[in-house]
């Protein structure tokens, strides 16, 4: 009989439990990160141009500073 050593508190080890909670951590924090992506996109595209301005952004610079404040 073959024994296998996971602690499913932790889910450590090298079975199929671990590597499923492993898997979940990795979309929640993907899910997540493209929450705050998709936050920033909206937020910043809701500014006037003016406001952006006042803030040195640029419209076409609004996706690069959201995946930065997302991503990095």
């Amino acid at each position: 009989m073959a024994y296998i050593n996971i602690d499913l508190a932790r889910g450590t080890g090298n079975g199929i439990i671990a590597q499923f909670r492993q898997f979940a951590e990795a979309f929640t924090t993907r899910m997540i990160q493209h929450r705050v992506y998709r936050t920033t996109v909206t937020e910043l595209n809701s500014l006037s141009d003016r406001e952006l301005d006042d803030l040195n952004i640029g419209r076409g610079e609004i996706h690069r500073i959201a995946a930065e404040a997302a991503y990095s």
